[in-house]
């Protein structure tokens, strides 16, 4: 079988997949925590209610301002470990750890990746 996986150590990121030459694959998966913001998880169903009670700074008084005030919708990667060892002769396990801060800087997420990569790819 004919591929390639290409890891970026610096981000700790799999950066490409390729098979038979062609690219199945840009970048890996990343963490990625936002959703929308729903008006029934803050405002009790009362619409006068979330306009008045619910305010992020620089945000105002929305559904969502509390999700943009803890910085969820742009969060930094920073890497801490990328190690990788052959098991067997016929498999490679690949090793990620990383930290994502909030933009707030409130908040972290720490996340272990682990890829197993067969010989057949």
């Amino acid at each position: 079988m004919d591929f390639r996986y290409v890891f970026d150590k610096k981000n700790g990121e799999l950066s490409s997949l390729q098979v038979s030459g062609k690219e199945l694959l840009r970048s890996g998966g990343r963490l990625n925590v936002w959703r929308a913001p729903l008006a029934n998880e803050v405002d009790e169903w009362n619409y006068r209610r979330s306009n008045t009670k619910h305010f992020g700074e620089f945000y105002g008084r929305f559904a969502a301002s509390e999700w943009y005030s803890a910085g969820i919708h742009s969060m930094k990667t920073f890497q801490e470990e990328f190690d990788y060892k052959v098991i067997d002769n016929s498999c490679v396990e690949i090793n990620i750890k990383n930290v994502v801060l909030t933009a707030s800087g409130r908040g972290a997420f720490l996340n272990r990746y682990k890829y197993h990569i067969s010989g057949s790819g």
